[in-house]
């Protein structure tokens, strides 16, 4: 007997403004617990999110309930030549709304969101997302490099 596979319902795509700080908090909760062991330092995520917030987008994919399925933080970059105008600080799915086309949905909407004017980094390490973002048609431009002593 085969498992049933789990039907893909289209995530409702809605654009995110925090009412109180509460609310915020509680966004980036579910932001670090999404990315899990990619998630940065707190101070960083609150960072990201509060440029997001006067000068980006941010966004959230709802189930059919409102329960957070994904999340995304797009900031804007000072450039407009030099790198692409926005960069896509965090994309992060819900650990349980994984494979259900959540991620694509979000990218998608970050490449509306911005006219393609977008880039991203991630981790070499992180191979499930360098693969998700080639099969969506990115690919490795340049390597970012750091002082060892800045990491």
């Amino acid at each position: 007997m085969k498992p049933m596979n789990k039907a893909k319902k289209t995530p409702t795509i809605v654009p995110v403004h925090f009412d109180d700080p509460a609310a915020r908090e509680c966004f980036v909760d579910d932001l670090d617990r999404f990315l899990g062991p990619y998630t940065d330092p707190r101070p960083e995520i609150l960072e990201a999110v509060q440029k997001a917030e006067t000068n980006g987008f941010i966004v959230e994919a709802l189930d059919e309930r409102g329960g957070r399925l994904g999340l995304l933080v797009i900031t804007e970059t000072p450039f407009s030549r030099f790198q692409p105008r926005y960069h896509l600080a965090y994309i992060a799915t819900a650990p349980e709304a994984r494979g259900q086309g959540v991620g694509k949905r979000l990218l998608a909407e970050a490449r509306q969101l911005t006219g393609d004017q977008i880039a991203l980094h991630v981790g070499p390490s992180n191979e499930a997302a360098v693969a998700f973002y080639e099969r969506l048609g990115w690919k490795v431009k340049y390597l970012r490099m750091m002082p060892v002593d800045s990491l």
